[in-house]
């Protein structure tokens, strides 16, 4: 497509774009994790996804009209500066979203996902059952959690971490980094999801 991209714009015609990105994406999980995590510049799989996610996102904002946009993701990708974890040694989609090079530098606004009593459902593929595990509370500092516990009386509660004389402005919770820094120069609010139960997988399960 790349060598005869004229002959592909002509025939899906505006939705080249759609087609292109579509196809991207096929191809990208291709070098992320068939080639065993590890590309030709010793990116781990981790950081060949996490580019991944941002060059997307620079065509879908180069493409469509500006305005503000909502992504979902999970909360290992929304850190705005990066933490102790081994395997991301060059950054995570928030870090890009306010890289240098980025157009939304400085505009970027994360939302962090947290756990309280939770629990999720997943199959083991060793067993092919499925299992409940318990959901991860927000961040590695389990006691940072203590801060918030008396506010937990819903089963959902959204937090902002950047207003006035913020505790989370001022000193870093939740978070593990060789950066330091406050909680909030890596997110800015954070949803406290409370006593959900695992999901009741649908059966009957499609066996490949």
């Amino acid at each position: 497509m790349k060598k005869n991209e004229d002959i592909y714009k002509e025939f899906f015609k505006d939705k080249y774009f759609d087609f292109s990105i579509v196809l991207d994406n096929i191809v990208n999980p291709g070098e992320a994790f068939y080639l065993g995590g590890i590309n030709e510049n010793n990116d781990s799989l981790q950081n060949v996804r996490e580019k991944s996610i941002y060059d997307n996102f620079k065509r879908i904002y180069e493409h469509f009209p500006k305005g503000k946009y909502f992504g979902q993701f999970g909360f290992d990708h929304v850190h705005q500066k990066d933490i102790i974890d081994y395997m991301y040694n060059k950054g995570r989609f928030g870090v890009y979203l306010n890289s240098e090079d980025s157009p939304v530098k400085g505009k970027v606004l994360s939302i962090k996902y947290g756990y309280k009593d939770c629990y999720c459902m997943e199959m083991d593929y060793n067993s092919e059952e499925w299992v409940v595990y318990e959901e991860e509370v927000l961040g590695h500092r389990i006691n940072d959690m203590n801060i918030i516990d008396k506010y937990l009386d819903k089963d959902f509660t959204l937090f902002k971490l950047n207003g006035k004389r913020s505790p989370f402005a001022q000193e870093l919770y939740f978070v593990e980094s060789p950066d330091g820094g406050v909680t909030t120069d890596y997110f800015q609010y954070v949803l406290i999801i409370k006593d959900s139960k695992g999901a009741t997988p649908i059966e009957p399960r499609v066996k490949y």
